[in-house]
């Protein structure tokens, strides 16, 4: 067989568990950043973990110039420069490194520590997390993750040696970004060393070219992803004799490449049948490493040459094998079924394929197989109110380029329901709203809560009263209701509130937070003289004997909003956020020609004398935001009529208190809502019933 293809098709990957780079070190402290160094001798640079940034200079004879935090170095162009200390015979674990190039030049560039074989002395060299942001400049030689100088090769790397693992020599994330820049040449990790995470970012902000790119050589890698998005890479080598240990990600959606390597970088010249065939070799230098799994996405805008199948792929494994078989750094359990997945937007720019290309003359050039990795939304919760206002959720999808769709899903239709992210609620409850893309998904728990229609009483101004009443006006509805959505929304969202007391509070969050629906009713009692305080009254007659001498009072009233939960009383609603208009109906025997009536409120122990509209058909209509002991109170006077005043509007006067302020919607005669037009309203909406609660006594003068 000339070749071994995995072709492109969707595969489980390999899953290989890495262990996390603090439980592997657990018994090793962090250790403070050091002082920058720099050893002439060497012209060797070492950050020791403080953060720097190399800048280009003009100074003679010097290539670049590095800052830190409290100092600077001038360096020649054939300087190495690393992120963390010497650890060549002493041991170091710091939390990160972090170089940043905006120019200038050096010859290598190292974000880890510098380390040379374990038998000197250093039994641990490590870094949390190491970031190099290469913005401009220039690499002549090498920019490295980490490179531990030793002669460990292939399957020696991941045993022990002289009593230690590789990865005592370990990096856990390496983060590079090269934009605008010129670099020779990347390798992640080298000889006998480790890198749990490398993901490498070229031309995102800045076209930068990189002649070679390559995980890594000898070393160990958990995964691994590149992604480029403008400039040149010559080649993607990707690993020399290294070991991916789960997966290697390419990701080219702008920029050009040369050939990509599915796999280790094995040229036709090394294979056993080639010029320079490693069968030969008195060494096994064959370039043998593996991954566990391969995706590879090329973007419509991007160009790349091939992408050739790596040596686990090719029939030469069993060769190798057979040859080196009692090697010690010969890796057995090549896994030659790794498997490899394809998404390629782009045809392949080379006038002729790789005679080990695994894109094969029948592949597609146009596929809807790139998979999304990760989903987030932009909110995890949403509390909203049943029928009121649907909310737009936004899910972003990584990586952007995947072309999985997303779907979205409700654990309860009948609470909220979604279409393309618009969450409506419906009714009281609790909604898990899924976002799913491929194999990933993200949620958001909605809340929904639910204030029902108010109830509220009417009264039917054609017909005669024998004892005060209190309805509704066109507004009562509207205001009372956009309160109570105002309260419950306020005290889901932790919100201070002046509108009830802490105990109703309390009552109405465990209500709506246990998807009870909330109901506010108005209720009404008329009060008996003997129910009101010897304090209140004299507060409400001094009050109306301001107006006029000889004020009286007919009737206390009780008026408060009730707010209840399936039946249970949880409070009261003290305050409204706007007015609202209420009408009285008089008892004929308490009208007479002349006679003014006035509205008195004795609220938080102030009296308030409010505007009262007497209207044509004998009611009354007056407006309030707050609840609590009323009395109707008249003045007779000398003008004549029919004893109502013909619809007009009394305001009081003199040193009386008003609320004209919270009143300013004053109802007129057409503000009274004809009790079947309201009455059918209710009954559709919340099945409203008149609430009188309490002693409804027979009429008297209270003077």
């Amino acid at each position: 067989m000339k070749k071994k293809i995995i072709s492109s098709v969707l595969a489980l990957m390999l899953v290989v568990g890495c262990l996390p780079l603090a439980a592997l070190a657990a018994q090793n402290d962090i250790d403070a950043a050091q002082a920058p160094t720099y050893n002439e001798s060497t012209n060797e640079f070492f950050a020791g973990g403080t953060p720097i940034t190399i800048e280009d200079t003009d100074e003679a004879g010097k290539a670049a110039l590095i800052k830190w935090d409290g100092g600077q170095q001038l360096i020649a162009a054939d300087a190495a420069v690393y992120g963390g200390s010497d650890t060549v015979s002493s041991n170091i674990h710091l939390r990160s490194t972090s170089i940043t190039m905006n120019g200038g030049q050096v010859k290598d560039l190292v974000g880890g520590n510098k380390t040379k074989n374990e038998k000197n002395g250093c039994d641990y060299s490590l870094i949390d997390t190491v970031t190099l942001d290469i913005n401009g400049g220039t690499i002549t030689r090498g920019l490295h993750g980490i490179d531990n100088q030793h002669t460990a090769f292939g399957a020696d790397v991941r045993k022990e040696q002289n009593g230690k693992s590789y990865k005592n020599y370990a990096i856990g994330d390496l983060n590079v970004t090269i934009d605008g820049a010129t670099v020779n040449d990347f390798r992640g990790v080298t000889s006998y060393a480790y890198a749990e995470n490398v993901d490498v970012v070229v031309g995102r902000d800045a076209a930068a070219q990189l002649k070679g790119f390559m995980w890594g050589t000898n070393g160990i890698i958990g995964n691994a992803t590149f992604t480029m998005y403008s400039g040149s890479t010559d080649i993607g080598q990707s690993i020399l004799r290294c070991s991916i240990l789960g997966k290697m990600t390419y990701n080219i959606l702008g920029g050009q490449i040369g050939d990509i390597y599915a796999g280790s970088y094995y040229p036709a010249e090394e294979t056993a049948a080639g010029s320079n065939n490693w069968d030969g070799w008195g060494f096994g230098g064959v370039d043998y490493g593996f991954v566990g799994s391969t995706e590879i996405n090329v973007g419509a805008d991007a160009k790349y040459n091939d992408i050739i199948s790596g040596f686990q792929y090719r029939e030469d494994v069993e060769i190798f094998k057979n040859k080196y078989a009692d090697a010690s750094w010969c890796i057995k359990e090549i896994d030659t079924t790794a498997p490899i997945v394809l998404n390629l937007s782009a045809r392949p720019s080379a006038e002729k394929l790789d005679a080990f290309s695994v894109i094969g003359s029948d592949a597609s050039y146009v596929t809807t197989n790139w998979k999304a990795t990760g989903i987030t939304l932009d909110q995890n919760e949403l509390l909203l109110n049943a029928g009121g206002r649907a909310v737009q959720l936004n899910a972003s999808v990584l990586p952007e380029y995947n072309t999985d769709g997303i779907v979205w899903t409700t654990s309860a239709p009948e609470v909220a329901e979604v279409l393309d992210g618009r969450v409506d609620p419906r009714s009281a409850g609790t909604a898990i709203i899924t976002a799913t893309a491929g194999d990933v998904s993200a949620q958001c728990e909605v809340t929904v809560y639910e204030v029902e229609e108010p109830q509220i009483p009417t009264i039917d101004p054609s017909k005669p009263v024998d004892k005060v009443e209190v309805g509704s006006t066109s507004n009562t509805h509207v205001v009372i209701s956009s309160s109570a959505n105002q309260l419950v929304t306020e005290v889901l969202a932790g919100k201070a509130v002046d509108a009830v007391d802490e105990a109703t509070k309390e009552a109405v969050k465990q209500a709506a937070e246990s998807g009870k629906a909330i109901t506010a009713a108005v209720s009404v009692e008329l009060m008996d003289e003997s129910q009101v305080a010897e304090a209140d009254k004299a507060l409400i007659k001094e009050s109306a004997d301001k107006v006029a001498s000889g004020a009286v009072v007919a009737q206390y009233l009780d008026l408060k909003v009730l707010l209840t939960a399936d039946g249970v009383e949880l409070g009261t609603l003290n305050k409204l956020n706007s007015a609202a208009s209420f009408t009285i109906a008089v008892p004929e025997e308490l009208k007479a020609d002349g006679r003014i009536f006035h509205i008195a409120r004795l609220h938080d122990g102030k009296v308030d004398l409010l505007e009262t509209v007497q209207n044509e058909d004998g009611t009354l209509t007056f407006s309030t935001d707050r609840f609590s002991t009323y009395a109707l109170v008249y003045l007779d006077g000398s003008s004549g009529g029919n004893g109502n005043n013909g619809g007009e509007t009394t305001t009081p006067g003199g040193d009386s208190t008003t609320d004209t302020g919270k009143g300013s919607d004053s109802a007129n005669t057409g503000d009274v809502l004809p009790i079947a037009v309201l009455g059918a309203a209710l009954a559709v909406s919340a099945g409203a019933v008149l609430t009188l609660r309490g002693k409804q006594s027979k009429f008297r003068h209270m003077k």
